[in-house]
């Protein structure tokens, strides 16, 4: 459906914002179906980043700068009642009481308002500028004063964000070197991220050792929706003098959260079939006749 933007600014203010809110709620539904927890993948998220972004960009032409408002606030509400059926960490309904609880909602919504409402809002931006352009030409071009230069600046800063925010999401993952005493890479260290076909399912790991001939210990932690990367990236370099220490993020969790579309595969049996596969992973890739296995919390 192609949309004449001059015959549709001549409709009444509530025609383009009743037509704006449609528009909202209809790639709300259509996200909360295709990807009811959220962004999971980098696929999904630079296309729900660029749907949101043009979203933005229309409604801003259609309502001006209150698309900065209607926009997001209407695909929020859509989006979060069709996705009210999935269960998991961080994306059913919310229950505050406990510090895990309010930080599992701000990671969760945290992360969906970042990749889905932000370039949503800068979107708005642009639309309602061009609007006012295409509405005024001659003053638009001519418009000048503090207030002008800080709007436009301020713009071409979150326009940035947005860019950065793209270009994070596409970039390979990776950890890291290990260094050693003069900060330079150790030779002969490991240091990867390696994604790994576990029970049927791509899961992911982190390998990091000064030696990467040393003994391989295995770290289990997080049950769905939790990570151990990021704390084991930030203390366990006592242990990777001695070890090639594997960080795994086991299904439903982390960078390997997309097997939360598999809920029902998410059981006691299956992460100890799992933890098999991938001692065998370790043993076979490091040529090991055994793994050590460090467990914290659910590991």
């Amino acid at each position: 459906m192609q949309l004449s933007m001059t015959s549709v600014d001549r409709r009444s203010p509530w025609v383009r914002g009743a037509l704006t809110v449609s528009l909202c709620v209809s790639l709300a539904v259509v996200l909360g179906v295709v990807m009811p927890r959220g962004p999971m993948s980098t696929p999904d998220s630079v296309g729900a980043l660029a749907l949101c972004a043009g979203l933005g960009v229309l409604a801003g032409r259609l309502v001006g700068r209150w698309a900065v408002l209607l926009a997001p606030a209407s695909f929020a509400m859509a989006f979060e009642l069709v996705r009210l059926g999935a269960d998991g960490p961080t994306v059913d309904r919310p229950v505050l009481g406990t510090i895990y609880a309010a930080l599992a909602l701000l990671v969760g919504r945290g992360f969906d308002g970042l990749v889905l409402l932000a370039p949503m809002v800068v979107g708005g931006l642009w639309g309602a500028a061009l609007r006012r352009r295409a509405g005024r030409p001659s003053a638009a071009a001519h418009a000048t004063g503090v207030g002008v230069g800080v709007r436009r600046v301020l713009l071409g800063l979150a326009t940035v964000a947005v860019l950065l925010l793209a270009v994070a999401l596409v970039r390979p993952s990776s950890t890291s070197p290990v260094v050693g005493p003069d900060g330079a890479p150790l030779a002969g260290s490991i240091a990867e991220l390696v994604t790994v076909p576990i029970g049927g399912v791509e899961q992911s790991i982190m390998l990091r050792g000064a030696r990467a001939e040393a003994p391989v210990l295995l770290f289990l932690e997080g049950g769905p929706g939790g990570t151990a990367v990021g704390s084991m990236r930030a203390s366990g370099e006592p242990l990777e003098r001695s070890f090639v220490v594997a960080t795994w993020d086991q299904r439903g969790t982390g960078r390997s959260a997309g097997a939360l579309e598999d809920a029902d595969s998410i059981t006691v049996a299956q992460s100890v079939d799992d933890t098999i596969e991938v001692t065998e992973y370790l043993r076979r890739r490091f040529d090991q006749k055994r793994i050590y296995l460090v467990g914290s919390s659910w590991g």
